[in-house]
């Protein structure tokens, strides 16, 4: 995890957007999800505070109609993690 936001920070220096979508990992099918959206899935904190501090827009929907915010609130894995769900709302 450590190295998903030092990878994020790196790109983000070089100028990457973070609002783009790109392939899904392994199966390079198109991925209509931000990367929020995914590092929220996984409940990866630092890199959703790198992304958000790089310029990540918590309220961009995907193709489902779900936003960050919403993501959080279904993840299984941030469940019981309140600050997660708080910081995304504060964004």
């Amino acid at each position: 995890r450590v190295a998903n936001a030092t990878i994020a920070k790196l790109l983000s220096a070089k100028g990457a957007n973070p609002n783009i979508a790109g392939y899904r990992e392994y199966t390079f099918a198109p991925d209509f999800d931000v990367a929020l959206l995914n590092a929220v899935r996984k409940s990866d904190f630092d890199l959703v505070r790198v992304l958000v501090e790089a310029g990540a827009k918590v309220n961009v929907y995907n193709s489902s109609g779900k936003n960050a915010i919403w993501e959080s609130a279904e993840a299984k894995k941030s469940q019981g993690k309140p600050e997660f769900f708080s910081y995304l709302q504060s964004k």
